[in-house]
């Protein structure tokens, strides 16, 4: 019998973005109305986003 488990996250998936951006506010805006990602800020104060179906996060800079 393997030790082996089977991964949640199939090899090779994305799943962290850092989106490059000159104004966060509107970017977050457009993603959440196209995409319906959760938008959310973090404890230090910078925006992320959750795209929970396809199970990706980041952020923007």
């Amino acid at each position: 019998m393997s030790d082996q488990t089977d991964s949640i996250i199939p090899n090779g998936k994305v799943c962290y973005l850092q989106i490059p951006s000159d104004t966060i506010a509107a970017s977050a805006s457009f993603y959440r109305k196209v995409f319906g990602w959760n938008i959310r800020t973090r404890s230090d104060g910078s925006v992320a986003f959750d795209d929970v179906p396809y199970g990706v996060t980041g952020t923007w800079y």
